[in-house]
């Protein structure tokens, strides 16, 4: 008979990450993004890792990419989902798309802001001074991206849920004629990668007007070229899938040549010069596109088939899951924390990478089961309330083979 922890772990891990609607590389990429955050919000800095202060180096340059990462990764999805309902329909439902949206990321986030009140609230009252109201009113309005955050990683949230009111928007205005529908299919690749290539150029000029100090990277009109690739991306798949039959036929070099391409300024940083803060970052993500690309493309495949059964995969494709409940949750079950127990062992005679070693392994631990108990209990029973009594699918088209080749007629 399993024992209690085996159950929780159980309760807490086999929560649909094996599902067969769920793409595990997907799940196996959404772990390499929170990976490589937790990587950049660390416990102990890489300077006090001792003889392993190389790798923590590496892993905490390199850790600021896994929201880009999953800006990539969102635009492929998000607007995957739009795609794939208008080639499977001939239209798009703006309101179910919003609704879906705002089911999936709102429940889990708005108790974490109670949360971040609640906690703040007690400060007040044990002598820290915390102007509740004013210091979580960005995030309440998804503007902490520009007006400043007492948790500064929720900033890419904000511009998540500006992506998703922009592609709703899109979807909206592009389906208003039969005219604008045929013009969105035929010009959309050409219109994104003028998008893209302009905000690298916008990147490029701010940097040189204001500077790395004055520059907000953090803004969503500087950051939007990765949902951007994401979305053409999603766009090729979906309907233009000829388009990426290349991918298709070498999906390892496919990966390969992403990471060789984003891995410059993965290393550099975008705010090093004017040339990584604009085109840099340009070309990261179009490395992260190719990346995600090769590795939907290698699932599809028989070798990588079997390398995304391992357990490996599959351990790292349920820490993917939860991604997004690790990211809310782990700078304050997690993090801070463990920096205070970092802090009193920094006292001690232990040895350096033992004491790294130790709160690392202590932190990824804590941040993912703590994200995946956050998870379970709120963002998983909106999704399920969701889908049971809200959304129900679209209806199909009688032939939606048509809507590959040729605009949608009503």
């Amino acid at each position: 008979m399993p024992s209690l922890a085996q159950r929780l772990v159980r309760w807490l891990f086999d929560a649909g990450a094996s599902s067969e609607r769920r793409s595990r590389a997907i799940d196996v990429l959404r772990a390499a993004a929170i990976l490589l955050v937790l990587g950049c919000h660390c416990v102990v800095r890489p300077d006090d890792a001792g003889a392993l202060s190389p790798l923590a180096g590496a892993w905490h340059r390199v850790g600021w990419t896994g929201v880009d990462l999953f800006f990539v990764l969102s635009g492929f999805l998000v607007s995957g989902l739009l795609f794939s309902e208008y080639r499977r329909t001939g239209a798009i439902d703006v309101r179910r798309f919003l609704v879906r949206r705002g089911l999936k990321i709102w429940p889990a986030y708005f108790a974490y802001l109670t949360f971040l009140a609640l906690w703040f609230t007690w400060q007040r009252w044990h002598g820290k001074p915390v102007d509740t109201l004013a210091a979580l009113q960005p995030n309440l309005l998804h503007l902490q991206n520009y007006l400043g955050t007492p948790r500064e990683h929720t900033w890419s949230l904000a511009v998540e849920e500006h992506f998703y009111l922009l592609l709703a928007l899109a979807g909206f205005v592009g389906l208003q004629s039969r005219w604008l529908r045929a013009q969105v299919r035929r010009h959309f690749p050409v219109v994104a990668i003028a998008g893209v290539l302009g905000l690298a150029a916008v990147r490029h000029g701010q940097f040189l007007a204001v500077g790395r100090e004055a520059m907000n990277l953090f803004s969503t009109h500087l950051r939007f070229d990765g949902l951007l690739l994401g979305t053409l991306l999603a766009y090729l798949h979906h309907l233009r899938p000829a388009m990426l039959a290349w991918s298709a036929a070498r999906p390892g070099t496919t990966l390969l040549a992403g990471v060789a391409l984003a891995l410059p300024t993965m290393i550099a940083t975008p705010d090093l010069n004017a040339w990584t803060a604009g085109a840099g970052l340009t070309i990261m993500y179009a490395g992260f596109a190719l990346g995600v690309l090769g590795t939907v493309q290698l699932e599809r495949s028989a070798s990588g088939a079997r390398i995304f059964q391992s357990p490996a995969a599959g351990a790292l494709a349920r820490v993917g899951f939860y991604s997004y409940g690790i990211y809310l949750w782990h700078i304050d079950l997690a993090q801070t924390p463990l920096k205070k127990i970092a802090a009193a062992l920094a006292t001690t005679a232990l040895p350096p990478e033992a004491v790294w070693t130790a709160l690392t392994l202590a932190y990824v631990a804590a941040a993912v089961a703590s994200g995946a108990l956050m998870s379970r209990l709120l963002e998983l029973p909106a999704l399920a309330w969701r889908d049971r009594y809200l959304t129900a699918e679209p209806r199909l088209r009688p032939e939606p083979a048509r809507l590959i080749a040729a605009p949608v007629r009503h």
